[in-house]
């Protein structure tokens, strides 16, 4: 305020003159006056200035849920993790990286991951398939499989058969579902058939370079029941042993054994509407939410009118216009034949879907093994629908991830097939007509197109 004063003194004196000698006292009083009131503010104790209002505290994040995981599977510590895609990937590791990790694969050799990088770090276009640790009793020699216990939905194990591929990420894959009844189980697929030159549907796949799995489903071969009281056939937890097999298959993807985006789903009997009701189940086949299914093609191989409660033609009717299917049977089963029919004009309409017949009597496993063409149709659809789409491969997420156990490699030519086959009751059957013998060393049969309907 003083210097203002002075300010104001000094313009003053500049418009009117020279100042008169009492103006000049009063302005030695005013600014006395003036410098002791500055030296009292400056002694008076100043008060404290208010505190600054708290800053806002924003409330705490709420921790996030892990990733769901089957029932009554045990919790996994990442160190110490046995079964490859286990968990969640931690932050900045990508799916591949996570399946990379040494030891994280009990299919893998001892010290490393199936797909183990080069020395610089580069991965290989079409890494080796998987491999046993090197201390394992059986040395695998192409061609052969794995036999292993996955965890179904529940925890309950089940019994599958996992055939490599050679071809490694660029390989289709095939799930293959074995009819329900007594005596029927994943082995089914290895049975020989006549046409393929004595070999079994999964090991002739293999050999044209599919990737293959087959599973037992609850209550049949190796795999127990723990049915509830009321579940027969088809029931909604053989619907989730389904989903636990793609979830292994997600591992193996991630791994580059295989490209799940050429997947195919192949279902006998009962095994095919069990498929179909899976298809058609939301999340079936997807690795996380939102994303489109990985199923490229769904062949159903005489399938029943109903399972579980649930005809067949709802379900069919509801896939038919976004995945390609083949529906096959034996003209003269009349209950596959006529389920068929009702859904022929369904399915026919479909560019790339197919409906065929096959001259026989003989429904699902043994239309395949004895009726002559029969495999010709299923072949010739997953090499035009599956094996043919050009998608790449690209690494997927395992939200949900299925543990495996008890391992072990099974080299071709070490089991010995059935004899004879058996209906879905266990009882043999009559070839129809009687398959004239093969030579195994012949040359597999080569896929063909049968007749559309």
């Amino acid at each position: 305020m003083g210097s203002d004063r002075w300010a104001v003194s000094g313009e003053s004196r500049r418009g009117w003159g020279p100042a008169p000698a009492g103006a000049a006292m009063l302005g030695i009083a005013l600014a006395t006056a003036t410098a002791g009131a500055a030296w009292g503010t400056a002694t008076r104790p100043q008060e404290e200035p208010p505190a600054p209002a708290p800053a806002r505290q924003e409330p705490p994040a709420p921790p996030q849920e892990p990733a769901r995981r089957p029932r009554s599977v045990p919790r996994t510590v990442p160190e110490k993790a046995e079964g490859g895609g286990l968990r969640l990937p931690p932050a900045g590791e990508t799916p591949e990286d996570l399946a990379d990790r040494p030891g994280a694969d009990p299919l893998a050799p001892a010290g490393g991951g199936a797909m183990r990088a080069g020395a610089d770090g580069a991965r290989p276009d079409v890494p080796p398939p998987a491999r046993p640790p090197a201390a394992a009793t059986v040395i695998p020699e192409w061609p052969f499989h794995y036999e292993l216990t996955l965890a179904g939905v529940d925890g309950s194990p089940l019994a599958a058969r996992y055939y490599p591929s050679e071809q490694g990420a660029t390989a289709a894959v095939v799930m293959l579902v074995h009819d329900l009844g007594a005596g029927r189980s994943a082995k089914d697929f290895d049975d020989p058939i006549a046409e393929l030159a004595g070999q079994g549907l999964a090991g002739h796949l293999q050999e044209l370079g599919y990737a293959v799995v087959a599973v037992d489903l609850r209550g049949h071969g190796q795999s127990p029941s723990r049915a509830s009281r009321g579940e027969e056939g088809a029931s909604p937890r053989m619907v989730g042993d389904l989903q636990a097999v793609y979830r292994f298959l997600l591992d193996r993807h991630n791994r580059r054994e295989l490209n799940l985006a050429k997947f195919g789903v192949v279902g006998l009997g009962t095994g095919a509407n069990l498929a179909a009701i899976w298809a058609a189940t939301p999340g079936a086949a997807v690795s996380i939410e939102g994303r489109t299914s990985d199923l490229a093609g769904l062949a159903l191989i005489s399938p029943k009118p109903e399972a579980g409660g649930r005809p067949i033609g709802p379900v069919v009717s509801g896939l038919a216009p976004r995945v390609p299917m083949l529906l096959e049977a034996g003209s003269k089963d009349a209950e596959s034949a006529d389920a068929v029919r009702e859904l022929e004009p369904v399915v026919a309409r479909q560019r790339l879907s197919r409906v065929d017949f096959i001259e026989t009597r003989q429904p699902a496993t043994n239309l395949l093994r004895f009726a002559p063409d029969a495999t010709r149709p299923l072949l010739s659809f997953l090499d035009n629908v599956v094996k043919i789409r050009a998608d790449e491969w690209e690494p997927r997420y395992n939200l949900e991830p299925v543990l495996f156990a008890n391992v072990r490699v099974v080299n071709r030519g070490e089991e010995p097939a059935d004899a004879a086959p058996a209906d879905a009751a266990g009882e043999p059957v009559e070839p129809d007509p009687a398959p004239a013998p093969v030579d195994r060393d012949a040359p597999a049969a080569a896929p063909g197109g049968g007749r559309d309907s």
